[in-house]
């Protein structure tokens, strides 16, 4: 889907929206990589979406934010509305426990906005995108430093 596919309100918020892959070349790191560009205007998401239109979309997601960071959704949503350009990695493809895949951006939070344990938080790694209406800002992985393709 090209830039401007896109309903007219979601243009200031996509900065461009790759073209999907062929998976039948494998899915691993280098195939879901996309690049070291933002395809988000991390201002604009801060603006346009709510904490109403914030999903997590993977089962390990919902494990790592509720058990591992002990938080809940808004806790996310606070991360995301602190965090700055500067603490982006990169963009990746990710897939979604329904099995689609989505085009996200992935950034490190430098501090946790909860404490776990008793104990601040730091570096932990938050990969999110866009519904293909929209509609929807979809939280595909957050987990703390450590885990699996943080730094892919």
């Amino acid at each position: 889907m090209s830039h401007n596919d896109l309903q007219p309100q979601l243009t200031t918020v996509v900065n461009y929206r790759p073209d999907e892959p062929d998976w039948s070349l494998g899915e691993e790191a280098r195939h879901r990589y996309i690049g070291k560009n933002c395809l988000y205007d991390l201002a604009a998401v801060k603006a346009s979406f709510q904490l109403d239109d914030v999903l997590l979309v993977t089962k390990d997601c919902k494990h790592d934010v509720t058990v591992r960071l002990q938080s809940e959704i808004a806790d996310v949503w606070a991360a995301i509305q602190g965090l700055t350009d500067k603490q982006y990695r990169n963009s990746q493809w990710c897939r979604t426990s329904g099995k689609s895949w989505v085009p996200c951006d992935a950034y490190r939070v430098i501090t946790w906005p909860v404490e776990v344990d008793g104990a601040p938080m730091s570096d932990v790694y938050v990969k999110f995108g866009m519904s293909k209406a929209g509609k929807c800002l979809l939280i595909v992985s957050c987990h703390p430093s450590g885990d699996e393709y943080e730094d892919v």
